[in-house]
């Protein structure tokens, strides 16, 4: 499943079968955030590379920024925007017909 979220709330989700990559996905949801939401032009990802940054800038006009963790880190450290989306997965596990057995 591949998502997209604005200040917590969710803009754009795919669901897809298992064996799709995330970064795969990723094509769809930008598309179509891009056809509902024209306004948005900066999205912030988490782990994707390559030519998916590329692609976004060229054919959607979508700046991609990926928030990066690093490994020289050890302990809890805040990154920059992924809390966005652990708040998110947060809100989502309150509702008990969405939380996973």
């Amino acid at each position: 499943m591949s998502w997209l979220t604005r200040s917590g709330c969710l803009l754009c989700v795919i669901v897809t079968v298992a064996p799709v990559q995330d970064r795969d996905g990723a094509h769809s949801v930008l598309a179509r955030l891009r056809e509902e939401f024209s306004t948005i032009s900066l999205v912030w990802a988490d782990g994707y590379t390559g030519r998916l940054v590329t692609w976004a800038g060229q054919v959607l006009g979508l700046t991609v920024t990926i928030v990066r963790r690093s490994d020289d880190v050890r302990g809890f450290v805040v990154l920059p925007r992924r809390w966005v989306v652990e708040r998110t997965f947060a809100w989502l596990a309150r509702y008990r017909r969405l939380v996973r057995i």
